[in-house]
């Protein structure tokens, strides 16, 4: 088995860059589904790959999991308040409470 970086970053490149299935992978590499599967695997927890989510949502997202945490829920979910809460109810917006 090639365990190269070259055959990780390939396999990588497939699959986040070109959206092509594990077996798709497989296939055009001559290798196991597995064998693309650890690679990408490999990727992960060696930090060849690495996750930015870049959107404002992200801090109403951290709350959440904090507060879902926190309390032992299965879920939760916290609402943005903002000028359209205003306009529907006629009372000024609350400010976000921080956790």
């Amino acid at each position: 088995m090639d365990d190269s970086e070259a055959f990780v970053t390939e396999v990588c490149l497939h699959y986040f860059g070109n959206e092509m299935t594990q077996s798709e992978i497989a296939t055009q590499m001559g290798v196991t589904r597995l064998r693309v599967n650890q690679a990408i695997q490999h990727a992960k927890t060696n930090g060849i790959i690495k996750f930015q989510i870049d959107t404002p949502f992200i801090v109403r997202f951290e709350k959440q999991q904090r507060l879902k945490d926190a309390l032992g829920l299965k879920r939760t979910c916290i609402a943005p308040v903002n000028e359209t809460i205003t306009a529907i109810t006629g009372q000024p917006a609350q400010p976000w409470r921080h956790l």
